[in-house]
């Protein structure tokens, strides 16, 4: 195992992570999406409520509000990400291995790794323009747990802070 958080939201909200082992080698790879949950905090009760991202089926959101890219629809079974491609001498993100349209992929320290666009066209926008920061959460064998899409927004009346917490399965190393 390379780490793995006590109380997994507790940590990711505290940001307090133990890393053992070079996760940027273990990350390296392509990746099935097995399982999801959303977080959702109401600010008012500060009552975090979690939720499975596939009660109603395989197909899912990252976005509270319905997925605006690519990036934010997620399929169990289906969604794929791929990190650092093999024999590319560039850090890319493929989504469901897309190889036209790379993102661009950085990292900080052990956990956080940001998806970042890369200057394209003004009409093709693969994230709004903005990036998004996956943070490890949870590593062991071939199975890693992250973080992303955290938001801050109204939602349903009420002022809230969203993330989710999806769980991948390696099928490709390099």
């Amino acid at each position: 195992m390379l780490f793995e958080a006590e109380d997994p939201q507790q940590t990711y909200l505290d940001n307090t992570y133990t890393p053992i082992g070079n996760t940027k080698d273990f990350i390296r790879g392509r990746w099935l999406l097995i399982s999801g949950q959303y977080y959702i905090n109401n600010h008012v009760s500060d009552i975090t409520n979690v939720t499975d991202h596939f009660t109603e089926g395989d197909t899912s959101s990252l976005n509270i509000e319905g997925a605006a890219y690519n990036f934010e629809e997620i399929i169990r079974g289906k969604t794929t990400w791929t990190f650092y491609p093999k024999n590319r001498d560039i850090n890319q993100f493929w989504l469901n291995g897309d190889s036209i349209h790379p993102l661009w992929l950085t990292s900080f320290g052990d956990t956080v790794f940001n998806v970042n666009e890369y200057p394209i066209p003004i009409n093709f926008q693969q994230l709004g323009g903005s990036t998004r920061p996956i943070i490890l959460v949870g590593a062991e064998n071939n199975t890693m747990t992250i973080v992303v899409q955290e938001s801050e927004v109204n939602y349903q009346g009420w002022n809230v802070r969203y993330w989710s917490r999806l769980t991948f399965r390696k099928v490709a190393s390099w």
